[in-house]
């Protein structure tokens, strides 16, 4: 399988060159690309090569110990011949060819199901003149990616296009264009097919090393030492080359990405692609956590929200957007590392601006959001979303109707930590972490004593946020939730963040707000444990 890379900041193989306006060093990329493939075929022969030798020595170290040798001469002649043959046995095993069996990440998109979103496929290709996919399939995350699948050696291999549909929820049509542009680019400069050999050597480099350790410990732990030192000493050269490698295709890798965007750029305009690569990583930086805090609890109650608009939602709270800037300007500050498959986004905005290809001449302005492109959006998050619960059924469910599934999942969670606060109300929780760790003990035992105070506290927060919650519930609150949005209860005139109180209260030790929210609630001294059973039902 020969991978062409994806759109974001993410591992995963290549890119292409860059046409028009400043070109982004072409000749040193292609001839990276060629010295790539040229390591390659010297790893290969220079292994196969090895394997000889080792075979050669074996049979005549054998041959010559069975004519010459006698005793305890002739049993350490016929140890050296085996290592040799084991030995080469562990290279040919290594380098055996293994079909990369490509796994599509979710549904396939069909043209007559989907005709706006390939007509935009179709209109790239041709400007990019590239043969288009053959297979275009969703994917679950912020991502899209290209890859020649199937094949022999890199021959007869087929095209295909992955599309996560969170990523059209965060793109508008031009911005999305400008997407397809960049991958289609390792099309156009042959990534995907250099990327599936230098994946092929890297694998293959990798399953040496790893068989020769096995080797070692092996005969080491059989009282063998002198076997062992000998594996060990033959992984070294592997272990250096894959290491030297690794490194040098990934800086190919690099170069490829920004050549990629010089495609997008040129076609799209470098404006456009600098707000897609924007939107992109904010999008998945945000991800993760959308899911984690928005959609698996809900997930694990049997219930599917619209996924994509409540992404758009979560990212743009106000609180969202803060943290994630701030994560932003953290992640920017880390130096560029040898190992990145990716360039920094910095850098490959400053490389898209640098183009001077000017602004993008079309009216993007009036284009719609690229979800549009995709129709029978509900019915397609729910093929995406049912392997995450094992295939059972899920209900679908607008926002705001999540209350009853979230308290429902509070609550089980509630009756599970019963016994850890027995006797803990709002007024007698403590915040410092000394106090919490013993907290803590009741659940953890001994394990508790070992953790971090950030730590304490942070697992005290992720306990406590759905049992305080469930307290003011049972006190006849109403629950508020928006992706994105602090939890909300309110009864009248009261309107609270629980939740917020509480991060605040255990982390930066502001008891004011908390106090302040139980002592007018009449609930400050309400055991914190729930006293329901099983069998009740929450209150309506």
């Amino acid at each position: 399988m020969g991978s062409g890379g994806d759109f974001s900041e993410g591992p995963k193989p290549p890119g292409a060159t860059a046409l028009g306006g400043e070109p982004v060093q072409p000749r040193f990329r292609r001839l990276r690309a060629w010295a790539a493939l040229g390591l390659a075929a010297l790893f290969f022969s220079s292994t196969l090569v090895l394997v000889g030798t080792l075979i050669s020595l074996g049979l005549t170290i054998g041959s010559w110990s069975m004519r010459h040798l006698r005793g305890t001469a002739l049993a350490l002649g016929g140890l050296l011949a085996v290592a040799l043959f084991l030995a080469a046995f562990v290279l040919v095993v290594s380098l055996w060819p293994r079909r990369a069996k490509f796994k599509p990440p979710g549904p396939e998109l069909k043209r007559d199901l989907h005709p706006a979103l390939f007509k935009e496929i179709d209109r790239v290709a041709a400007r990019c003149d590239v043969k288009g996919p053959k297979h275009v399939y969703l994917a679950p995350d912020v991502n899209a990616f290209v890859a020649d699948v199937g094949g022999v050696a890199g021959l007869f291999t087929t095209r295909v296009l992955g599309v996560g549909l969170p990523l059209l929820h965060c793109l508008s049509r031009a911005e999305f264009r400008s997407v397809l542009a960049h991958e289609f680019g390792h099309f156009a400069r042959g990534d995907t097919r250099v990327g599936g050999w230098v994946f092929r050597t890297r694998t293959s480099i990798q399953a040496i090393v790893e068989n020769l350790s096995d080797a070692a410990e092996t005969t080491a732990s059989g009282d063998a030492p002198l076997l062992a030192l000998f594996f060990a000493m033959l992984r070294w050269p592997f272990v250096a080359f894959g290491g030297f490698y690794l490194r040098f295709s990934l800086a190919l890798s690099r170069a490829q990405e920004l050549s990629a965007d010089a495609l997008a750029a040129q076609l799209e305009g470098a404006d456009v692609l600098v707000r897609s690569l924007q939107r992109v990583r904010h999008a998945a930086l945000g991800f993760d956590g959308y899911m984690r805090s928005e959609v698996v609890p809900l997930l694990e109650q049997g219930v599917l929200p619209p996924i994509g608009p409540g992404l758009s939602r979560f990212l743009q709270a106000p609180d969202v957007v803060a943290h994630l800037e701030k994560v932003s300007r953290v992640v920017d500050a880390e130096p560029e590392h040898q190992l990145d498959s990716h360039p920094p986004l910095h850098a490959r905005v400053a490389h898209a601006r640098g183009l001077r290809l000017g602004p993008h001449r079309g009216n993007v302005t009036t284009e719609g959001p690229a979800f549009e492109l995709v129709t029978h959006l509900s019915e397609l998050e729910l093929l995406l979303a049912e392997p995450w619960v094992g295939g059972s059924p899920l209900k679908r469910m607008p926002w705001e109707n999540v209350g009853p599934p979230l308290e429902r999942g509070w609550r089980e969670r509630a009756r599970e930590l019963a016994p850890l606060l027995s006797g803990v109300t709002p007024a007698s929780l403590p915040h410092d972490p000394a106090q919490l760790r013993g907290l803590l003990a009741r659940a953890m035992g001994d394990r508790a004593q070992h953790l971090a105070d950030e730590k304490v506290t942070l697992i005290a927060v992720s306990l406590l946020s759905q049992v305080v919650t469930v307290v003011l519930l049972d006190a006849g609150f109403m629950l508020e939730s928006t992706p994105g949005v602090a939890v909300q209860v309110l009864r009248g005139d009261e309107r609270y963040e629980p939740v917020r109180l509480l991060r605040e209260y255990l982390f930066e030790g502001k008891d004011e707000a908390w106090r302040a929210m139980w002592d007018s609630t009449g609930l400050a001294h309400v055991e914190l444990a729930p006293t329901a059973t099983d069998d009740e039902a929450p209150p309506a």
